[in-house]
């Protein structure tokens, strides 16, 4: 679930929260979400907890009002886009590889 964080990063930052709602990176992130749990189903690692499963099941429209209502929130707004995840592109960034390299080996 958080390498999709890095549809929030650009080359020198994060984007504006504005732009972390737009329907173009959020409709990115659903269908990541939704391609990142069928991917760890397929290799047959199960998917906890029941509600993570639950996402990669949802409409992407639902993915997207759930994500635009935690963009309405100080806090996550803070959590995901501020400096404690400019701080963490590398990493996220590496998870991402890492992930997709491991889950196209099985």
């Amino acid at each position: 679930m958080a390498i999709v964080n890095k549809h929030f990063y650009t080359e020198d930052g994060m984007v504006d929260v504005e732009t972390a709602k737009s329907e173009s990176i959020l409709c990115k992130i659903a269908a990541d979400i939704k391609q990142n749990i069928q991917l760890v189903e397929h290799a047959g690692i199960p998917v906890i907890p029941p509600e993570t499963k639950a996402m990669g099941e949802l409409p992407d429209n639902d993915i997207i009002s759930r994500y635009r209502q935690m963009l309405s929130n100080d806090f996550i707004i803070d959590v995901m886009l501020g400096n404690h995840a400019v701080n963490q592109k590398a990493e996220i960034m590496l998870l991402d590889e890492t992930f997709h390299k491991e889950m196209s080996q099985r």
